[in-house]
């Protein structure tokens, strides 16, 4: 990829030596500074399709098998040093089209395994992949507005701006998952795991940074006539066993966690899109200065 930063100013300023030597002796007042010209002309044609290369880079490895080339991965899902979690998961674009975890709570289920299974009918959805997607997509159509053969500094800044504005959307749907797409706010979506998962076992998917997260919950939902405990910590003894228990609503009831975990599983895909993600918003950034510098 072309870069712009790291010999930005040397080059530059050789460009606007050799433009302010010629400058404006047939130039007429609806014509562009010779420096900007010079820009637009000669120096920024190379960064600024290096951007589209960075765009159509990041939308091509978030792509699913169904729209574009096979972009599948399979991901190991597994506690550490402990047979709490251990399965896997196959991501496809942004859906979880398979998977099959086994998992051994301490307080569910008698400590006897529970097999969870994704259901091929229903894959689960990952919402922050397909919002990613959605504003890869937005860029891209703000830089195909442009004329590669003839830029002029309006067009080219106003859509540096919708490409830097999409850009830094896509990292932040990266960055985490918000509060009210995961439990306790959001309820989990059962029908995407053959059998169904039971009222009182949660699992969960989302994003972090370059990373796939597993969130399980066992939990104790009380009658919903019974009051509700506002969210704290308390220390229950049960069968002889001190164990840390949560207790807040779920589903408009009264529950309490029984049992609570997460898994990070390294995501290559992510690597690769916020790489090309961030290449592409410090390009625009770069140019979107020198246009402001150049009028």
């Amino acid at each position: 990829m072309a870069t712009v930063s790291p010999h930005l100013e040397n080059t530059v300023e050789s460009g606007r030596a050799n433009s302010n030597a010629n400058a404006n002796a047939n130039a007429t007042d609806h014509a562009p500074p010779a420096e900007l010209a010079w820009l637009l002309r000669d120096y920024l044609p190379p960064s600024v399709a290096d951007i589209g290369d960075s765009i159509h880079d990041a939308l091509l490895v978030s792509t699913s098998r169904v729209t574009g080339p096979k972009m599948t991965s399979t991901l190991a899902v597994s506690s550490l040093s402990s047979d709490t979690v251990k399965g896997f998961v196959t991501i496809d674009g942004f859906n979880i089209v398979k998977g099959d975890i086994a998992l051994k709570l301490p307080h569910y289920n008698r400590s006897s395994a529970v097999k969870v299974t994704i259901s091929p009918n229903k894959p689960y959805k990952l919402h922050q992949l397909q919002n990613v997607r959605n504003h890869l997509l937005a860029a891209h159509d703000a830089f195909s507005t442009l004329d590669s053969s003839a830029y002029d500094a309006e067009s080219l800044t106003m859509a540096l701006k919708k490409i830097l504005k999409e850009s830094t959307a896509a990292m932040r749907c990266l960055k985490a998952a918000a509060d009210s797409t995961v439990f306790p706010l959001k309820e989990c979506d059962v029908k995407a795991f053959a059998p169904e998962l039971p009222e009182d076992l949660i699992v969960e998917f989302y994003i972090e940074d370059s990373r796939l997260i597993t969130s399980v919950y066992s939990l104790v939902l009380e009658p919903s006539s019974v009051v509700a405990i506002p969210l704290q910590q308390l220390q229950t003894r049960i069968l002889s066993k001190f164990r840390t228990t949560k207790a807040d609503t779920y589903k408009g009831r009264p529950v309490q966690v029984l049992d609570e975990l997460t898994v990070e599983s390294p995501f290559p895909v992510l690597e690769k899109i916020a790489e090309s993600v961030t290449h592409a918003s410090q390009q625009c950034s770069s140019i979107l200065n020198l246009l402001r510098e150049s009028k």
